[in-house]
């Protein structure tokens, strides 16, 4: 072959190997930008989801964390009268379908009311049933039966519960015993009381999250603190400017 055919022939592999290697890259920017495409629509599709479970844990915490200071407070800061009744709202919670939050805020609504520690364990049970049996709400239920037992007016009587005893007396005798356990086994109830072990999981998980919020909160207080603090003109400055990098970002994604 002369030396002429063979530069052409060369130059001709050479322009077809440039254009294979061309196109390679051209290949390798799409596939490239389709990876770093679904690597942040992943990102998006897990982060939603887990702030979502964060800001509901906070929640579940939140209420929790109210629910035994009311508690607290009903009983005047009688902590081993505290400990007790929220021992028993546990316990109460694997049985029935009633989380311990709101066995709480029943057992409080008795407190408040002027009643001692052993005659709310005693009436927390029979409210449960009560309010499970009447499709009542627990807390309506504890009150209802709190007015009653401190007064010679038995509202119970038209629900067919009994107080027996002097007035004030917390000896009720009723025709619902057993219906809030009975309910925890009975159709969705197994659901509902795994539903609220689940809750208490979030409860922990949100107790654990509200420090890194109270940073957050706090760093976010000395932003705008800051911001108030600056020169108006700065101020109109510093929005300006931002402005501007807004618009150059917006042009340069379209």
């Amino acid at each position: 072959m002369g030396l002429k055919k063979a530069t052409v022939k060369l130059g001709a592999d050479i322009g077809e190997f440039t254009s294979k290697m061309r196109k390679a890259s051209s290949s390798f920017k799409k596939m490239g930008k389709n990876i770093q495409k679904a690597g942040k629509t992943m990102s998006m599709s897990l982060t939603a989801p887990l702030t979502a479970f964060a800001a509901a844990s906070i929640k579940a915490f939140d209420t929790q964390a109210k629910a035994e200071a009311k508690l607290m407070t009903a009983l005047k800061g009688n902590e081993k009268a505290f400990k007790s009744l929220t021992k028993q709202a546990q316990e109460l919670q694997k049985v029935t379908i009633f989380g311990d939050e709101e066995t709480m805020a029943a057992q409080s609504m008795l407190a408040s009311m002027g009643l001692e520690e052993e005659a709310i364990k005693r009436l927390t049970p029979l409210i449960q049933d009560m309010a499970t049996a009447k499709g009542m709400n627990l807390t309506a239920a504890a009150d209802l039966v709190a007015k009653s037992v401190g007064s010679s007016t038995n509202a119970l009587s038209r629900y067919g519960i009994q107080i027996e005893g002097a007035v004030g007396s917390t000896d009720l005798k009723g025709q619902f015993d057993g219906q809030a356990k009975a309910a925890a086994k009975a159709g969705a109830g197994p659901l509902k009381q795994l539903q609220n072990r689940f809750g208490d999981l979030m409860e922990k998980i949100g107790e654990m999250l509200i420090p890194v919020l109270n940073q957050l909160v706090a760093g976010v207080d000395s932003m705008i603190t800051a911001w108030n603090n600056l020169d108006s003109g700065l101020k109109i400055a510093i929005v300006t400017f931002g402005g501007v990098l807004a618009s150059k970002l917006i042009a340069k994604l379209h």
